[in-house]
C-alpha cells in the first residue's frame, strides 16, 4: 500500500494529487490522501476521475459509489508484460506470504470519490516520499 503515499513523514507532506501531477497547496476538494485514526490507522484515498490504485485483499474499509473493483491478477504495474511475468511476479508475493491476486480501485464518476485501506492490526502509518529512499 505504500507505493501511493508520499511525504517526509505523517502531516508533514500531502500532495495534491496522487501520482503528484501538480504543485501547491493540499486541498480537501483536490485528489489525494488523509491518514486517520491513531492506534488503529487507516489511510482515506481521494481519487480524481480516472485515477486507480491497487491494494491487497481484504485491506479496504470502505469506498464511494463510483469506485469500482475487479480482481487482477499481478499488481498492474506492468500490464504488458505477459503470462510468464505476472507467474513469475505472482510466485514472488506467495513466497512472501501476500497472494497471487491484487484489487484495483478506480473512479469511473465524474467527481472525486473516496476509498480506505486499513491495516488487519494496530500499528503506525507513516506517509514516505519514495523518491528520498531510492524509489
Amino acid at each position: 500500500m505504500s507505493s501511493f503515499l508520499g511525504g517526509a513523514g505523517v502531516g508533514s507532506y500531502q500532495p495534491q494529487t496522487l501520482s503528484e501531477r501538480k504543485a501547491g497547496p493540499w486541498d480537501a476538494d483536490q485528489p489525494g490522501f488523509d491518514i486517520k485514526g491513531h492506534e488503529m490507522q487507516f489511510v482515506e484515498l481521494r481519487l480524481g476521475p480516472g485515477d486507480a490504485c491497487v491494494a491487497e485483499a481484504g485491506a479496504m474499509m470502505f469506498k464511494d459509489a463510483p469506485v469500482s473493483m475487479e480482481t487482477i491478477f499481478g499488481d498492474g504495474a506492468s500490464p504488458d508484460e505477459g503470462l510468464l511475468g505476472k507467474l513469475w511476479r505472482g510466485a514472488k508475493r506467495a513466497l512472501s506470504g501476500s497472494t497471487l491476486f491484487m484489487t484495483r480501485f478506480a473512479n469511473y464518476g465524474g467527481g472525486l470519490a473516496r476509498v480506505a485501506f486499513a491495516a488487519p492490526y494496530p500499528g503506525k502509518l507513516l506517509a514516505l516520499r519514495l523518491a528520498d529512499y531510492g524509489g
